[in-house]
């Protein structure tokens, strides 16, 4: 059986217009397309969107990521996101989470 790693990333958007509708769903299917381009065809990648101003991305894959592969993806999600903002608009990009196995024995 092969070993399954997951991994949570939040997305937070400070922006003066809200992105609404067609706007948000574009930057969620952006920062789904640019992560699936650094992890590749190795990982499942889904993002979804929390509210209009936050995305959660969702991976799993069957390998670690290592710190620079989540640097490179940092670094893909910042720059779908900053094409979408306005100037004077912010964003943030949390760190990679590991997301602890539900069926994993508890201590």
């Amino acid at each position: 059986m092969t070993e399954t790693h997951r991994y949570d990333v939040a997305i937070s958007i400070a922006a003066a217009a809200e992105p609404t509708g067609p706007e948000a769903e574009k930057l969620r299917g952006g920062i789904e397309t640019a992560a699936r381009g650094v992890l590749e065809e190795d990982a499942e990648v889904v993002a979804e969107l929390v509210t209009s101003r936050k995305v959660s991305l969702h991976v799993e894959t069957s390998r670690e990521i290592d710190s620079e592969e989540e640097a490179a993806l940092s670094g893909a999600i910042q720059d779908v996101v900053v094409d979408a903002l306005e100037p004077g608009d912010g964003m943030t990009v949390g760190r990679l989470e590991a997301v602890e196995d539900d069926d994993s024995p508890k201590p």
